[in-house]
């Protein structure tokens, strides 16, 4: 048995405190109706349960690749399709046996036995064998630059078939682990098992397993997969499924299950609020409050604070250890003591958490760890939780940098320290956190900032160390035991920039570039060890000794997910009431969760929608394809999203156009005023009331081709430039805050093309789709330009956004509507026909 404390019987040890509510949700809408508006499917609401993906939009919505580049698997394919060997139960310490029955390991632990079921079929009706595990294992350790695939290519010698439904693993080296860590989903997912025979003659790097007229992809689980989108995938069950055929289990109760992005926060709480999901990923302490003033019927793992469920991976500031002055540990140390940790848990997450005291998660069998490692004196010699600004300013100063009264910020040979820190674009917890971080080394003089990049941006940048330094948690290894995680970190699985890095969603070999021998020896004698040896003891403490001096990443929180679930149409979710699991609904053990879930006898009515009589004033600027004027008539692809929202919430405004820094003005002082497109940036965030993202942006510096001499490899090397932007656009705003000042702000775009054309400019910023529209239109010749940089911290969507003094009715009954034309998939017709007449070759 495993040795994890249940997390039910754990609290975070938060003293309750009065809850200021910050918007009263006193609109209401109509909930989905009850047969799901789907060209798929006829499957009633009640018979269907809504997944949210807060990992936002999927690029490539067609590839169903586990392995590759690019992939994604919490679209629901680990949850119902790939179904795993074994299934790490938090709650009970056990691993329960899935598709295999058993495993065993030889008294050296560097042979293992894993046991599959009778009877298992492959959704083409195919069996599943022995076979496919050994082609699976050997296909990941042939193939390099596969991902997700754990320690497979590095701890498996080779693999062999004993019988048709049993195989034999031989390792390089002895590891207690290894079942553990790469077969029984122990974080988030785990290596899933390929069927041989759709496999074997394709390139496992390219592949991308779609192919519905084949009946593509094919896995072991209760469901197909029957529409896909880049913001919603449609499963129908299987009643052929072997489960249910070899008394395994019994079909699950739903027929049909959806996995969508409905975007930001508070489009996914709306839709909740609306009835129009069923399970919702982590949200932010006031947003689950006014839920539940909106939905009664919305529960979370606990009854009252901290609400949330401490999941293993902590929060930590990452660091790339090929760049300085951040590979400089005294640096480092530097921002440990400016940072205060009981503060951004306060500020940033208002108290659903505590502070971090090291990279393990608060788990009874690792508090034994992180409790030794203090009694032996660690945290006395290393003091890593303390708090001392001043301490952070003597250690800069004493590496030669200089504070400028001017500025407020240290510098030498005339260049500002810095730090800017990327943060995921879904998730809205990271970024909270990360601004209470720059705002402290903002204080203690270091130039701080943040920005957001996409979800997949975010992993590989981090893979092929494109990054200075991150709000991260891919230390995220341990969960009853310290050597996962501490292997992360093992000089072994160094590569130099340029490289990537093994890694998954929740986890990376060392991506952090780090590098110390005499720590890596340490944590090779830890690996061979059992997991209760009691000479792990001593070693670890060693190891930790190097790591705290060395402090490679900062660890600032513990990890909350307030996952709230909606009764009204299912029962039977975990919580710390029911632990029958532990509930995130974004892990592969999803699995066990569906098959608990219970039709609810909650009455699902209908809510009368209020209708409020405001003016409501609509303002845009010309940015063709997205807004523009044509025959006297507001027109674009954004255009089209802001009309079928306003058409959903039952009101007529008219759309007046302005130069964009005029529009901004009165977005940001005019009542009930509503902005379109606006970048949703750091600094805007308190500035406006946001309702969602309405239209994804690609944005890039442009110049041009004939320009040779420029080369921009990272965003400072657009200094010496004369940069064209629009006055008060997010590439202005966005360019100042990463300390570029050569702008040269215009009232329109069409301006900063022709001033570019004239070398009256070197390079503007603008829209992918902007840019290609208006060189046309302008009768110039695109081929006389060049992209010179991808902005990724641009390339987010473009949002609706409302004025700051505008009635907060107003603005979640636009919300509702926005997350009710998502849930009946219209947003997505949308978006293709976008993609369809805005295709760029």
């Amino acid at each position: 048995m495993i040795n994890i404390m249940s997390n039910s019987k754990r609290q975070f040890g938060i003293q309750s405190r009065t809850l200021i509510v910050l918007v009263t949700l006193l609109a209401a809408s109509p909930v989905l109706a009850d047969t799901l508006n789907d060209k798929n499917s006829e499957i009633k609401r009640h018979d269907t349960v809504i997944f949210d993906m807060d990992s936002g939009n999927v690029p490539n919505p067609d590839h169903w690749n586990p392995y590759a580049q690019g992939d994604r698997v919490t679209q629901g394919l680990h949850q119902v399709l790939m179904e795993p060997l074994f299934i790490l139960n938090y709650e009970t310490g056990k691993i329960m046996p899935w598709l295999a029955e058993w495993y065993k390991q030889n008294q050296a632990a560097d042979v293992w036995t894993i046991k599959l079921r009778e009877g298992i079929k492959w959704s083409d009706g195919e069996s599943m064998d022995a076979d496919d595990v050994v082609f699976t294992i050997d296909m990941i350790k042939n193939t390099p630059g596969l991902v997700n695939i754990g320690g497979i290519a590095r701890w498996v010698d080779s693999i062999t078939k004993s019988d048709d439904l049993t195989v034999e693993l031989k390792l390089t080296l002895p590891n207690p682990h290894f079942i553990l860590d790469n077969f029984a989903v122990e974080i988030f997912g785990s290596i899933s098992i390929l069927p041989e025979h759709i496999w074997k003659d394709k390139d496992p790097l390219t592949f991308t397993n779609y192919n519905p007229d084949k009946g593509w992809p094919v896995f072991t689980g209760p469901y197909k997969l029957t529409s896909i989108s880049k913001t919603r995938f449609v499963y129908l069950r299987d009643d052929n499924w072997w489960g249910a055929k070899v008394s395994f289990k019994p079909l699950p109760k739903p027929k049909q299950l959806i996995w969508t992005a409905y975007g930001s926060e508070e489009i996914r709480t709306a839709a909740m609020a609306n009835q129009d999901l069923d399970s919702l990923q982590d949200i932010t302490l006031e947003a689950f409050t006014t839920l539940q003033d909106r939905n009664p019927n919305v529960i979370a793992y606990h009854k009252d604070l901290p609400y949330s469920w401490p999941d293993p991976c902590t929060r930590t500031l990452e660091f790339n250890h090929e760049l300085a002055p951040w590979n400089d540990k005294d640096l480092r140390w530097a921002l440990n003591y400016a940072i205060d940790r009981d503060e951004v848990v306060s500020l940033a997450l208002k108290g659903t958490t505590i502070a971090a005291r090291s990279i393990f998660p608060p788990y009874f069998a690792l508090d034994r760890y992180v409790d030794l490692a203090e009694t032996a004196g660690l945290y006395k010699k290393h003091p890593m939780l303390k708090h001392d600004p001043d301490k952070a300013r003597e250690i800069i100063e004493s590496k030669g940098y200089s504070l400028n009264k001017n500025t407020g910020l240290y510098q030498k040979d005339g260049k500002e320290l810095s730090l800017h820190i990327q943060t995921p674009e879904p998730f809205i917890e990271k970024q909270k956190i990360a601004r209470v971080i720059v705002e402290q080394l903002q204080e203690i003089g270091i130039d701080a900032t943040w920005g957001i990049v996409s979800y997949d941006e975010f992993f590989g940048d981090f893979s092929i160390g494109d990054y200075e330094a991150r709000l991260g948690w891919q230390a995220c290894n341990s969960v009853n035991e310290p050597w996962s995680s501490m292997n992360s970190f093992n000089t072994s699985l160094y590569k130099p920039v340029g490289e990537r890095i093994g890694y998954t969603q929740v986890a990376g070999d060392n991506g952090w570039r780090w590098q110390n021998k005499n720590y890596s020896v340490l944590v090779d004698k830890i690996g061979k060890l059992p997991l209760d040896d009691p000479k792990i003891d001593q070693l670890f403490i060693k190891a930790m000794d190097i790591w705290m001096d060395e402090l490679p990443i900062i660890p600032i929180t513990q990890a909350k997910k307030l996952v709230p679930f909606d009764t009204s149409y299912w029962m039977n979710w975990p919580s710390a009431e029911n632990p029958y699991i532990h509930p995130p609904s974004w892990w592969q053990s999803t699995h066990v969760i569906i098959h608990k879930l219970v039709p609810s006898q909650a009455l699902v009515t209908e809510k009368e929608k209020e209708v409020f009589t405001d003016k409501i004033n609509i303002v845009s600027a010309s940015a063709p394809p997205f807004s523009y004027k044509e025959d006297g008539a507001v027109k674009g692809v954004s255009t089209k999203m802001v009309e079928r929202i306003l058409q959903e919430v039952g009101v007529e405004a008219p759309i007046e156009l302005y130069p964009w820094a005029r529009a901004y003005k009165k977005a940001s002082s005019q009542a009930n005023t509503l902005i379109y497109l606006i970048e949703r940036l750091p600094d805007r965030e308190k500035l406006f009331k946001w309702v969602g993202a309405i239209t994804p942006i690609k944005t890039h510096v442009y110049k041009l081709k004939s320009r040779t001499d420029i080369q921009i490899k990272q965003i400072h090397d657009m200094k010496p430039y004369r940069i064209g932007v629009r006055q008060d656009g997010g590439g202005q705003q966005y360019l100042e805050f990463r300390g570029i000042q050569q702008l040269s702000p215009v009232t329109s775009l069409e301006q900063s093309i022709r001033m570019l054309q004239k070398d009256r400019i070197d390079l503007m910023v603008t829209s992918e789709l902007s840019f290609i529209d208006l060189v046309g239109s302008l009768g110039l010749k695109s081929e006389d330009f060049d992209k010179a940089y991808n902005v990724d911290e641009l390339s987010i969507d473009g949002y609706l956004a409302f004025s700051p003094n505008t009635a907060d009715e107003i603005v979640i009954q636009f919300r509702e509507a926005f997350a009710s034309i998502k849930a009946r998939g219209e947003y997505d017709s949308i978006l293709e026909k976008i993609d369809k007449e805005n295709t760029i070759e």
